[in-house]
């Protein structure tokens, strides 16, 4: 039983031929449910992470300037991932404050 092909679980990586790396972004809280995950796609680097640029230009710009114009009232709450500007002060950073 142990052994059967259906039990198995194979821990081998995929092949890197079609494996694709992505970035998701997505906005919770206790009132407020994106209607989908957004996902990106970020050509100019190979590990799916996603860059300031990318965030600044699609993120903030985009999805985080819509609530401003309407007036939410919300807190942005950024890791210190690259693509939000790590923990330094940077345009990713003044940008969402």
């Amino acid at each position: 039983m142990r052994y059967r092909p259906d039990n198995i679980q194979y821990r081998d990586p995929p092949p890197e031929k079609g494996r694709y790396k992505a970035h998701g972004w997505a906005a919770v809280s206790y009132d407020f449910k994106m209607p989908k995950i957004l996902w990106y796609d970020v050509p100019s680097n190979n590990n799916g992470a996603i860059t300031m640029d990318v965030y600044i230009n699609e993120i903030l710009e985009v999805e985080v300037k819509k609530w401003i114009e309407r007036g939410n009232n919300f807190i942005l709450e950024q890791d210190s991932a690259p693509g939000h500007g790590g923990t330094g002060n940077n345009e990713s950073r003044k940008r969402s404050k």
